[in-house]
């Protein structure tokens, strides 16, 4: 009989749970740090600030340094420390108020535009993790602080507004393009965001949209609006808004705004849960300023963020490097491994779409590489991956008929069959909104019926070690 896992059910076996593991805070507080770097870039704000999933690496480029002079250096962060880089070729000439983004479809990140003293630029740049080359492609105008993001409903890096004209220009842009194999096309869709520059534009891999926020015309613009790879549709916004930093938290499926002017300079920080704005209070926080720059280190799953342009009669522009994290994060890591079917696989148990066990949110694992012959999958929940009933852990099950078969956690919480969704067996746990439940460790692995894989007729899948999270 197939039992499909429900509220009920997970709330008693994690409620066990967290008796013996609970974190000392349960409210999902974030904070900011700031990190002490062996090596200091020169301060510097409006900048680009990218991360390379390809070579694992946020490059920064560019910007208005302190002095007032405008910077053509690029750097790298490697998840601890930055390094300077020599390129044979840089974007030329030096430039402020460029915009980057990673273009997933050609594995490049792309500069677009930016400003010198005197004039707007319109060229397009591509940094291949050695060196910066100029494509050769015509489209959007002159212009700096506009809107660039990667549209993950089209596969290909967005373009919006800006500033155009040159730096005495009060002018505003109101249009979009798209970046297609290095050729740039426009856009012609209505209605479009204002004209504004300096707004929030940041991708939503997960929901494949693209979120544009505030700006300023002159004078903040209070609006919202999401790019669906369609259509734009007005949202909930934040208040007016310009020079916010923003990025996207992949772990919490989150977009991240810090600081930027609100009649004045702010430091205050938002996030965008795919609905709504949340204002948060994190303790501590980086002085206010705008024109920072930030962008998610999967490496530390930390929200990473250097520069920024302090309010007048202030230091100026900041050198320093800070991090945005969340001090009850939820996590899942597979563990250990199982042994084979009647296929010869192994099965494997995994999230589905990287899901994680937040408090009042469903979590999703699936079971893959599974026998096509007859087969009844279960999981099993533990409080351990250490000891089981005074036994060490893992324990070799071949001497009760499963040779190369482990245990690798205690299954003392329990055991269901897992259902199959369109086919595919899937776990779900929809987790109590109980704070109780934050920090909590628990430990699944998946047990298969399958007649003729050994002499038992059973196998098993990898471990995953979870600890339960609040956004």
């Amino acid at each position: 009989m197939v039992v499909q896992k429900t509220l009920a059910f997970l709330a008693v076996v994690l409620a066990a749970v967290s008796s013996l593991s609970l974190m000392e805070s349960v409210s999902a507080q974030m904070a900011w740090g700031q990190l002490a770097t062996q090596t200091v870039p020169p301060a510097r704000a409006y900048h680009t600030l990218v991360h390379d999933p390809v070579r694992g690496r946020t490059v920064m480029f560019g910007g208005l340094a302190q002095d007032g002079s405008i910077l053509t250096d690029t750097w790298e962060w490697d998840n601890s420390n930055w390094t300077q880089l020599f390129p044979a070729h840089s974007p030329s000439p030096a430039r402020w108020g460029s915009v980057a983004c990673f273009d997933r479809s050609r594995g490049t990140l792309v500069l677009f535009g930016g400003g010198t003293a005197s004039a707007f630029l319109a060229d397009t740049w591509e940094w291949d993790g050695s060196d910066w080359r100029s494509l050769a492609t015509t489209g959007p105008s002159p212009r700096v602080l506009g809107g660039f993001a990667f549209d993950h409903a089209n596969g290909s890096p967005v373009l919006v507004g800006g500033q155009g004209g040159d730096p005495r220009s009060t002018w505003r842009i109101s249009d979009m393009w798209r970046l297609v194999g290095g050729v740039w096309q426009p856009i012609l869709t209505a209605p479009l965001p204002p004209a504004a520059t300096g707004a929030l534009f940041c991708a939503d891999p997960h929901r494949r949209e693209i979120v544009f926020q505030g700006g300023s015309n002159v004078v903040e613009i209070d609006e919202c609006w999401v790019w669906n790879g369609v259509t734009w549709r007005s949202g909930p916004t934040r208040g007016a808004y310009s020079g916010s930093a923003s990025a996207y938290d992949p772990l919490r499926r989150r977009i991240v705004a810090f600081g930027g002017n609100r009649f004045v300079t702010t430091a205050d920080t938002w996030e965008w849960d795919g609905a709504a704005w949340i204002q948060r209070s994190p303790s501590p926080s980086p002085s206010v300023r705008t024109g920072s720059r930030v962008a998610f280190d999967p490496v530390r799953g930390r929200i990473l963020m250097f520069g920024g342009d302090g309010p007048p009669g202030s230091p100026g522009r900041s050198d320093e490097t800070w991090e945005y994290f969340n001090l009850s994060q939820a996590r899942y890591d597979n563990y250990g491994q199982g042994c084979s079917g009647t296929n010869q696989q192994v099965p494997q148990l995994d999230t589905v779409d990287d899901s994680l066990p937040w408090i009042g949110e469903s979590w999703w694992l699936e079971l893959r590489n599974l026998p096509a012959t007859f087969h009844v999958p279960f999981g099993l929940i533990g409080t351990s991956r250490t000891t089981a009933n005074g036994l060490p852990l893992p324990f070799n099950l071949g001497v009760i008929g499963m040779p190369g078969c482990l245990m690798l956690m205690s299954g003392d919480l329990g055991a269901a069959i897992i259902p199959s969704v369109q086919g595919r067996p899937e776990w779900t746990f929809s987790i109590p909104l109980d704070q109780q439940l934050v920090g909590a460790n628990v430990f699944v692995q998946a047990l298969v019926l399958n007649p003729g894989a050994n002499d038992l007729g059973v196998i098993v899948s990898n471990g995953g070690d979870a600890r339960v999270g609040m956004k």
